[in-house]
């Protein structure tokens, strides 16, 4: 726990933790806008009118219009402990507290109200985020890491420079900590993803204690429809990393690791109203340029997940075979992300085996239903790591899987499933090919599944708005009527979400890690956000209608008024019919539909700029 002490032109913030009694000052640095931060040697004297704040953890540094912000974690709890009894919280609540209080008021007091209205957006926006308790902590365990590599890590650096840099989701925020040296104790790494700890699981009559972790990456963060595939650096849309840990009555632990993410290729899907829009890949080579930009960007995000996870199996999941143009503009992605694994295999200049195979094709027939399933039989990479009771490594993983679909979602974690639950029953001798979806272990089967199933719904909101699909298959190893409804309705709220709202979230996710910094020099975003939405939409094609109406009364007077007003209506009904079919299903009058989606303000959406086909 720590507190900030609240002055007129600077916080103090003190340690309150067992055993610490550390004190640092946060001010202002001259007339930039920027933050210093220095240690205090003892305890300042305390004002009769001091005003403190007990808080969890510092987040980092926002620079917003009326100056610098000191975010923290107001609140939080604690949702289980690590293999060492460390206790692991779960962010519950972000404030920001301005680190000059009579500079703050001054900006009330002078601003425009359109600035005034913007600082208030841009905290609420900070706080939605942190609000969806999908942000873990702890002062003891490295979150950041697996175990694997957590016992391959020196355990004499600071807890945040031995953190995993891609899954340490405040480490661009805490630059004025990071330059003012020497103050590891006062910064704790945060991650996004989940976490879930279970104690004392029966497995075939040994209990053990189960832990999820999903390990979201910073790097390319976004929403479902405005990120997709790879940056210039190789990171890509929706990338994390799972492990499923399991620590044995000996203390002894078994850690398994699986990563999915987008395909790492220059492709998107602009939202146009669309159902299902349109899959545009961008080409690159010999027709457009010398340069070959996806292999660039292919072989980069490669590179860095080989060096991180050695041998590479890929897993797509994308459909192959149909005779949609959604399927096919799906197939052409599909083979080309093929097309640069053979490349890259090829061009790779490994001792030993190739660092990357490749599954591809379609998924895997009723998800999995045959027990003969090739992909839950496949050897999961190199097996779970094991490191004893004292730290010291059993035996290394040397390798995972790396899954994806479209969405990196619903299909991508069923699959996921059965592979670590494959490898985690291994792990302690109880896996054999007969019971490839299901297990004689029954209390384990209730206790994996769900967990997992959770797993699946937080990686799902965090992307895509809405829980996973497919659930029920996680959950019980069917597909289920009500399994059936739900996905029906998460569908549906998909669809509204990645088109009416998901421009907002893309903004606050930018805002959160640093893509975009408020400059009150420059015009607010906000007035170039669309301001269109569904609301509209719908009072406009009600004006259409009674635009119709009134011109069907208006045209046959000599007809009764209710024949009028019944055709005017019909003729409102097939024109909106229409018009939706047009627009939802065959994804025409992009345009129109452009017109309504809602888009970031912030930054661009990294939708490839050509024209489309």
């Amino acid at each position: 726990m720590f507190k900030v002490h609240v002055e007129p032109a600077e916080l103090l913030l003190e340690d309150c933790r067992a055993g610490a009694n550390g004190w640092l000052r946060v001010s202002l640095a001259g007339a930039a806008g920027g933050v210093e931060i220095e240690k205090i040697a003892s305890a300042p004297d305390e004002r009769p009118d001091a005003h403190f704040a007990a808080v969890h953890a510092v987040y980092g540094v926002y620079s917003l219009l009326s100056g610098p912000y000191l975010a923290v974690i107001a609140d939080a709890r604690v949702i289980g402990s690590g293999p060492s009894s460390e206790k692991i919280y779960c962010a519950l609540e972000l404030e920001l507290i301005p680190v000059s209080a009579a500079a703050h008021r001054s900006f009330f007091k002078h601003a425009s109200p359109r600035e005034q209205k913007d600082e208030r957006e841009y905290v609420r926006m900070l706080q939605s985020v942190v609000a969806s308790r999908t942000f873990y902590f702890s002062y003891d365990y490295d979150l950041t890491l697996s175990a694997q590599r957590r016992a391959t890590t020196s355990a004499k650096l600071p807890l945040w420079q031995r953190a995993e840099e891609d899954f340490f989701w405040n480490k661009p925020l805490l630059g004025a900590f990071v330059a003012a040296g020497d103050l590891h104790n006062w910064i704790v790494p945060v991650i996004s993803g989940f976490v879930k700890v279970m104690k004392k699981c029966d497995v075939n009559g040994m209990r053990c204690d189960v832990l999820f972790f999903t390990r979201r990456s910073w790097r390319r963060v976004g929403t479902r429809f405005n990120v997709r595939g790879v940056d210039k650096d190789g990171c890509v849309a929706n990338f994390c990393e799972t492990e499923v840990l399991l620590v044995k009555p000996t203390r002894a632990v078994c850690s398994y690791v699986q990563v999915r993410g987008s395909i790492p290729l220059y492709w998107d899907q602009m939202v146009t109203l669309k159902y299902m829009p349109r899959t545009r890949y961008a080409f690159s080579g010999s027709n457009e340029s010398i340069v070959d930009w996806n292999e660039l960007a292919f072989r980069a995000h490669m590179d860095n997940i080989i060096q991180r996870y050695g041998h590479v199996t890929v897993v797509n999941l994308i459909d192959r075979a149909g005779a949609s143009k959604t399927v096919r503009d799906q197939a052409q992605l599909g083979t080309a992300f093929a097309k640069y694994a053979k490349k890259y295999n090829q061009q790779s200049r490994a001792p030993d085996a190739l660092p990357l195979a490749a599954a591809f094709g379609a998924s895997p027939p009723g998800l999995g239903h045959s027990p003969k399933n090739r992909s839950a039989q496949s050897s999961p990479s190199s097996g779970a790591q094991s490191p004893d009771s004292e730290g010291r490594m059993v035996n290394r993983q040397k390798g995972v899987f790396r899954v994806n679909c479209m969405d990196n979602l619903d299909r991508t974690n069923v699959v996921m499933s059965l592979f670590a639950r494959r490898c985690t029953l291994q792990s302690l001798g109880l896996h054999d090919d007969a019971h490839v979806l299901e297990s004689p272990y029954a209390a384990f089967e209730l206790v994996f599944k769900n967990a997992w199933a959770d797993n699946a719904d937080y990686v799902s909101k965090m992307y895509a708005g809405t829980g996973a699909l497919k659930t029920d298959f996680t959950r019980t190893g069917k597909r289920t009527l009500s399994g059936a409804l739900q996905d029906g309705v998460n569908s549906v709220t998909r669809y509204y979400l990645n088109n009416f709202a998901d421009g907002v979230r893309q903004d606050a996710y930018d805002l959160l890690v640093g893509n975009f910094v408020p400059d009150k020099r420059d015009e607010s975003p906000f007035s170039f956000q669309q301001q269109h939405s569904l609301v509209a939409c719908l009072l406009e094609l009600a004006l259409v209608g009674l635009v119709l109406v009134g011109v069907s009364v208006s045209l046959r007077p000599d007809e009764e008024l209710a024949t009028r007003v019944r055709d005017g209506v019909l003729a409102s009904l097939a024109l909106f019919a229409t018009t939706g079919y047009l627009i939802l299903k065959k994804g025409v009058l992009r345009s129109l539909g452009r017109r309504y989606v809602c888009k970031p303000a912030f930054s661009s959406t990294g939708y490839i700029k050509r024209k489309e086909t």
